[in-house]
């Protein structure tokens, strides 16, 4: 029986997010799906983690960008790539927004070398703008410092993996 990745897999993804993590960072499964937010995004949208995981990444999104970023998910659905870096609106609790910039990295299954899983780390632009060269390194450091054995999991996640057939 051929292994293949699939959904069912995405769920395998939580404790990417370092506890130390300072900045938003989402990690989504190849439909958009949160699967884990950090503690910063959070407190950003004043949202728990309960209360997004596990929902499509568009629910925190301002209406003018829901499409926009739900065909970017389609496209990996097309088997095509996701941009390094996207730009768009999120909509806090309270309704306010706010303007983030992605640094987005990918994590491919090993078997079939299509998106798993999506980890996108990001800052409100207003900071950026301030800051670019820390936003840089911040982002270096990130992927960096990333735990082994996490990304590992991602990756064992997808080779373990069924087709569906029992």
């Amino acid at each position: 029986m051929q292994q293949t990745c699939n959904q069912e897999t995405s769920t395998h993804a939580v404790n990417i997010i370092p506890p130390s993590e300072k900045s938003l960072c989402i990690v989504m499964d190849s439909i958009g799906t949160i699967l884990e937010i950090s503690d910063e995004c959070c407190r950003l949208l004043q949202y728990s983690a309960q209360q997004v995981v596990n929902s499509p990444y568009t629910v925190l999104l301002a209406d003018e960008d829901k499409s926009k970023v739900e065909q970017l998910f389609l496209e990996i659905q097309k088997g095509n790539n996701f941009p390094a870096t996207t730009k768009h609106q999120l909509k806090s609790r309270d309704g306010r927004l706010h303007f983030v910039e992605w640094s987005n990295t990918i994590i491919q299954c090993p078997i079939t070398g299509k998106i798993s899983h999506l980890i996108a780390k990001g800052f409100v632009i207003q900071e950026t703008k301030r800051k670019p060269l820390e936003f840089e390194k911040l982002m270096f450091d990130f992927t960096l410092n990333m735990e082994p054995k996490k990304k590992e999991r991602v990756l064992r996640a997808c080779i373990n993996c069924r087709n569906g057939m029992s």
